[in-house]
């Protein structure tokens, strides 16, 4: 799978290749929107976008602070004209799950008004996109630029070095929403811990195949989670889109909401079971004996840094890359 690290590359290869992959799909969904259709183009894009903006993070280290944060919002400026579109269909298939089986067909009057006011909002908000300036194009093109520029970042960090405080950091943030949200379980709170732990999500997703055992259900995990806390926030944005629209299903709402909750806080607490040092720790062993088992095998790469393994060799320490403590803006 092209988002996965190899053991055949370099952590820096890597890290480009990927990048590539996934600006690479999001690209080749919008040049073929007529074909697959317009709602599965614009949920395809957005879908790399984050995926490139969680690799982002947890490259930040080797990355370095300025690459980082330009490449960051870059890519969260060009999904932004996606979300309006992407964000109205989800609520009319909201609405489609949460009200099935209710009524004749689930069509009853009241359901059949708020549906018709949630498609006619999508539509409203797709022909905004086409008609301004073919944004779509721009989107493209955005994309285009910032594949030829990924041959020119610089890593300045490599082996396990290159993603040893990006790990930390996402679980740490991960770890902090959780709390957050278990002591005020606002749709604010929730809302943020679902986005970390999304990040958490695809970063294993690139370091899976370090150790399979240990990251594939923790992959799961995380996916499960992240599906919880969107069909929660999805819940709660629906009914404040309809308002007076909502009141017949309010009640329905709150109580799938509460179920979600719930489900969402146990799935919380086996994820995060360790304290971000731990878990990142845990993650440079198995690098290590990874790459070890890699070269005992005779199949070493040449190393695209010299000092390659002299960094997985080494210790942990501090890193002089105040990252550590910074907050990559969403």
């Amino acid at each position: 799978m092209g988002v996965r690290i190899k053991p055949e590359e370099t952590a820096a290869r890597g890290i480009r290749r990927i990048a590539r992959t996934q600006m690479d799909k999001a690209i080749d969904a919008l040049e073929r929107g007529e074909e697959t259709g317009f709602d599965v183009a614009v949920h395809t894009a957005r879908k790399q976008f984050k995926r490139v903006r969680a690799l982002i993070r947890l490259a930040s280290d080797g990355l370095g602070r300025d690459l980082s944060t330009r490449e960051n919002l870059r890519f969260r400026d060009a999904g932004r004209p996606l979300s309006e579109v992407r964000d109205a269909e989800v609520l009319i298939q909201t609405l489609d799950r949460l009200v099935q089986g209710q009524g004749e067909g689930g069509q009853t009057a009241s359901i059949s008004a708020a549906r018709e006011f949630l498609v006619q909002r999508k539509m409203s908000a797709k022909e905004a996109l086409l008609d301004e300036g073919e944004r779509l194009s721009t989107t493209s093109a955005i994309l285009a630029r910032a594949h030829s520029d990924v041959k020119r970042w610089k890593i300045r960090r490599d082996g396990w070095d290159a993603f040893a405080l990006g790990l930390k950091r996402i679980y740490r943030q991960g770890l902090v929403g959780f709390h957050q949200a278990s002591d005020a379980p606002t749709d604010e709170s929730l809302h943020e811990w679902r986005k970390r732990v999304k990040d958490l999500w695809y970063a294993l997703e690139v370091l899976r195949p370090i150790r399979p055992g240990f990251t594939r259900p923790r992959i799961e995990l995380a996916r499960r989670l992240a599906e919880t806390l969107g069909d929660d926030h999805d819940l709660a944005v629906l009914g404040l889109t309809l308002g007076e629209l909502a009141s017949p299903f309010q009640p329905r709402i709150d109580t799938r909401r509460a179920e979600l909750g719930r489900e969402a806080m146990d799935l919380g607490r086996v994820l995060y079971d360790q304290t971000p040092s731990a878990f990142a720790e845990r993650f440079r062993a198995y690098w290590r004996a990874w790459r070890a088992e890699f070269r005992a095998a005779r199949l070493d790469p040449p190393l695209e840094s010299p000092s390659e393994l002299e960094a997985e060799s080494r210790p942990a320490g501090p890193s002089r890359n105040s990252l550590e403590e910074t907050n990559p803006e969403r």
